[in-house]
């Protein structure tokens, strides 16, 4: 579980200092959930009227 959450962390971070609003060191003191806000609050495809996908098993 450690392992999942140190990757979603990288993750949001990579994403965020690649929309360029926010600097990697301002992001590597926020924690899991301060990031996920972060990206609710900045990304525009991450509130409740978007789009969301669904991955079907074959």
């Amino acid at each position: 579980m450690a392992q999942a959450a140190k990757s979603r962390r990288k993750e949001l971070i990579d994403q965020l200092t690649a929309i360029g609003i926010l600097k990697k060191e301002n992001l590597l003191e926020l924690s899991l959930s301060e990031l996920e806000n972060e990206y609710r609050n900045i990304h525009p495809h991450s509130g409740i009227n978007s789009i969301r996908w669904i991955r079907r098993k074959k």
